[in-house]
């Protein structure tokens, strides 16, 4: 009986093993697994463009999202020897990464550096959010791995640029380890192209492109700025050195402050802040010494300043002196004077205090000292000719300029020009801010004629276009920083063109220069030379 019970029960045991195997020989795992996606899995889905909003010029011209770059979906289980040959060669990622990824078999895009094609590769065009050469770079700023904006007008404006963001897929349809199934193929999701709606800055792109091209060659450290005087919109900002926005790492520790929008940025003034000095003695209505001897120094007490000619200019009066940049003169005018009245005409000028172009952002405030602070002679002497604690933005320096060209206002300036819908239609900005007077008209026409002769034949000869003249204020700002054996200066040249009828105003900041007659005025010539050629400038108002 036990025998008989023993014997059943092996027979069951061969009867279900029979049947497993015979199910196995049937459906094995991995035929299993491929049927999943049928079931309900889902395709796997590859990223090609993450969109954002477009950020445009004033012109509507894209300032982003204008470069397209070769790109390739790959299917690893298909690519056959001369396809991964092909990927390993111009894949711009290393070649143990890309090994990597096809070892695991599953479908991933891959960016080159030209296109391809082959068995396993589909061939993409992927629109670049930033070129190679990406115009204000500094201003727009740059987005992270998730499309969000980290900085600049992409981080001011991301709730904005990223609720716009529409995503362009490919889906693949794929086996239970994520493995493209053969013969079914992929399909794609969304739009290749940015959408219309975005932000519209004041940038003009050919303006922009000229000052771009002047501060490759012409600027290795600094801040280029171009303001239209009438609507006072900045039609091109620049900044050097600038960086990549796609190794973002690689400059996070960059000395020579690669992230900073410099035109933003605090600086030592030097010899451009004479004009705030000239404003403040012609607005004073006090008698002062329009003549004074300069012997090429200047005894301020505990310390004594050094005029640009070594042997002094002799007399000279206030419009030779300002077109001289004699830094003796200037020490005298401001003791006669007195830093009250200094110190309150260049809060009227808006030094000290931030420019807000945005609720949120706003460039940095610079320094003025306090009253307290120019109680000394030495202090006062170096006060009137933009030295000490005196820091100023470029923007604080194209303000300034901008009063004189408008016969002593000062108007807010623009970079946000307004918002684009999905149609591409413009709704302007709403964040204008108030026109102020700073100077008399009389006093700015006079500042206005001293400029001028800087140009003609003073410390700005090298700023002065070809055609219809300039008025500008050059300056070279000691820093106190040694390199090399060498002080280092921040040059400057700020001023405005034509020189009869203003239509717009350069601020050039020029880091580690040698003068600003020197190394900032050609960039001013520069520009204006070519936004002439261009056909940018009114001749017939000249």
């Amino acid at each position: 009986m036990r025998k008989r019970m023993l014997f059943l029960y092996f027979i069951v045991i061969l009867f279900f093993l029979g049947t497993f195997c015979n199910l196995y020989n049937i459906v094995d795992g991995r035929e299993l697994a491929a049927y999943v996606p049928l079931y309900g899995s889902r395709g796997l889905r590859v990223e090609i463009n993450g969109m954002r909003g477009t950020i445009y010029d004033r012109n509507m011209t894209p300032l982003v999202g204008d470069n397209y770059t070769s790109a390739a979906l790959v299917d690893p289980l298909s690519l056959d020897e001369q396809s991964r040959t092909l990927l390993y060669r111009y894949g711009l990622e290393s070649q143990e990464s890309l090994q990597e990824k096809v070892q695991t078999g599953r479908p991933f895009k891959v960016s080159l550096s030209q296109a391809i094609s082959g068995s396993g590769i589909t061939a993409l065009q992927e629109i670049s959010r930033y070129s190679e050469h990406n115009p204000a770079q500094n201003l727009i700023g740059y987005i992270d791995a998730d499309g969000h904006g980290v900085s600049g007008i992409e981080a001011l404006f991301d709730d904005y640029l990223f609720s716009d963001q529409t995503g362009y897929s490919a889906v693949f349809s794929v086996d239970g380890v994520r493995r493209a199934l053969s013969g079914i193929g992929l399909t794609f999701e969304g739009s290749p192209a940015y959408p219309k709606s975005g932000v519209v800055l004041t940038l003009d792109e050919g303006i922009q492109k000229i000052a771009e091209q002047a501060a490759d060659e012409l600027v290795e450290s600094g801040a280029v700025l171009v303001q239209e005087v009438e609507s006072a919109d900045i039609v091109a900002m620049t900044s050097r050195p600038t960086y990549d926005p796609y190794n973002i790492a690689a400059y996070l520790d960059d000395e020579n402050g690669a992230m900073r929008n410099k035109a933003f940025a605090s600086f030592s003034s030097g010899s451009s802040f004479k004009i705030v000095v000239t404003a403040a003695a012609l607005e004073s209505g006090i008698e002062f010494e329009d003549e004074y001897e300069c012997t090429g120094f200047y005894d301020a007490g505990s310390n004594i300043i050094s005029c640009g000619e070594t042997d002094g200019h002799g007399k000279i009066n206030l419009e030779q002196a300002f077109a001289s940049s004699c830094n003796t003169y200037f020490c005298n005018l401001a003791q006669q004077v007195g830093p009250e009245r200094i110190l309150a005409m260049a809060k009227k000028f808006g030094f000290g205090a931030s420019t807000s172009f945005w609720e949120g952002y706003e460039t940095e405030a610079g320094n003025l000292p306090d009253l307290q602070d120019l109680s000394a002679p030495a202090a006062l002497a170096n006060f009137a000719i933009g030295q000490g604690v005196l820091q100023v933005t470029p923007v604080q320096i194209m303000n300034m300029s901008s009063v004189i060209a408008n016969d002593g206002i000062l108007k807010s300036p623009n970079l946000i020009y307004g918002f684009a819908d999905e149609n591409g239609e413009v709704s302007p900005a709403d964040y204008a801010g108030r026109d102020v007077r700073v100077l008399s008209k009389s006093t700015a026409r006079k500042i206005h004629e001293y400029m001028c002769e800087t140009a003609n034949s003073g410390t700005g000869v090298l700023a002065s276009p070809i055609l219809y003249g300039a008025g500008v204020k050059t300056s070279s700002a000691q820093t106190g920083i040694v390199k090399d054996g060498k002080n280092v200066l921040h040059t400057w040249v700020t001023g405005f063109f034509p020189a009869n009828n203003p239509q717009y105003i350069i601020c050039v900041l020029v880091e580690g220069g040698t003068s600003g007659y020197r190394s900032a005025g050609p960039v001013f010539q520069r520009i204006a030379d070519k936004m002439i050629a261009a056909g940018y400038v009114d001749g017939n108002g000249s």
